[in-house]
């Protein structure tokens, strides 16, 4: 997150929307399926997708929600 902690969605649901506590940074995806990133709340706003076991840095727009599947 923005202030240097990590956050981490654990067993995600595949299809539901998840809220970050703040804007991220970046992302490693450890799931085995693809993250959709998004920069809006609520899954609003379409930033990038995270596939199995990779990671991104966020530049200029930070993630700030997520739905697997």
């Amino acid at each position: 997150m923005r202030d240097g902690s990590d956050g981490s969605v654990v067993n995600p649901v595949n299809g539901n929307c998840y809220v970050f506590d703040d804007a991220a940074t970046s992302a490693t995806n450890q799931t085995d399926t693809t993250a959709h990133v998004y920069a809006g709340i609520f899954c609003t706003d379409f930033l990038t997708d995270v596939r199995p076991t990779e990671s991104v840095v966020f530049g200029g727009t930070l993630g700030r929600s997520v739905i697997f599947g």
